[in-house]
């Protein structure tokens, strides 16, 4: 079952609130393999935030970097990261790099995570 949008009413007008999802396809068949909630706005990703390893899917988005099961679509962890562009995984899975911008000072740095 999908999730339900949240909503609220009032007044004669309704409101919806905007939500992310993640779809897997298997792209062999053509069919939806798994589905899941990424986040409960539509701004949380921007561009060049979502990778793929092998069995992970990895995105930076406003709460952190996130890491959904590939099969299932299951969020398995959320790391307290800053928000993180142009993301990369190493053929292992094991390491994670991608660009991080302060907006203080408007510094772009590239920042590598290792999985132990």
């Amino acid at each position: 079952m999908r999730n339900p949008p949240r909503s609220l009413a009032g007044g004669g007008c309704q409101y919806r609130q905007p939500v992310t999802n993640l779809r897997v396809w298997d792209l062999t068949t053509g069919t939806l393999k798994a589905e899941g909630r990424v986040s409960s706005t539509r701004n949380s990703f921007g561009y060049n935030t979502l990778v793929l390893s092998r069995d992970r899917i990895i995105g930076s988005t406003d709460e952190g970097l996130k890491v959904w099961n590939l099969q299932t679509a299951e969020l398995e962890a959320t790391l307290e990261h800053e928000k993180m562009s142009d993301l990369v995984v190493s053929s292992d899975g094991k390491i994670l790099a991608g660009i991080t911008e302060s907006s203080e000072n408007q510094e772009s740095k590239i920042k590598v995570l290792r999985r132990p």
